[in-house]
């Protein structure tokens, strides 16, 4: 292994890329929707995104009979 390839590993290690955002996924769990909520409030366009294309979802959808 060369010392570049090893830098990397750990950059890759100690700097984790965060998961792309699915909106299936945000309607599904609380703690995806947080952090989407949190990149969102930081500027980030793609959770923004996603988080409106969930709430259009969710609007869309009918509720059941009672």
């Amino acid at each position: 292994m060369s010392t570049e390839a090893g830098r990397s590993m750990y950059r890759d290690v100690r700097n984790p890329q965060p998961t792309p955002l699915d909106a299936a996924a945000l309607r599904r769990s609380a703690i995806a929707r947080g952090r989407a909520m949190y990149r969102a409030a930081r500027g980030s366009r793609d959770a923004r995104e996603a988080l409106l294309a969930s709430a259009r979802e969710d609007t869309e959808t009918t509720p059941p009979a009672a």
